[in-house]
């Protein structure tokens, strides 16, 4: 979602998000289970650190009344 907001907004966390795609990309592609996970994680610390700098209460609980199919 960032990518389409002007550059100047969050450039710090539009790069953390940007890398852990990237981390993810690799983990999907790595035969080792060991690497995988260890990209995994360090893709979920880049995630957590980006939304900690996004600001609070951003956990979202869907409902019934918030599901559209």
């Amino acid at each position: 979602m960032l990518q389409n907001v002007s550059p100047d907004l969050h450039p710090n966390e539009r790069a953390s998000l940007v890398n852990a795609k990237t981390l993810l990309a690799q983990a999907v592609a790595a035969t080792d289970p060991a690497v995988r996970r260890d990209r995994t994680d360090a893709a979920k610390a880049l995630v957590t650190s980006a939304k900690a700098a996004l600001g609070t209460n951003m956990n979202f609980n869907l409902g019934t009344g918030n599901l559209m199919f």
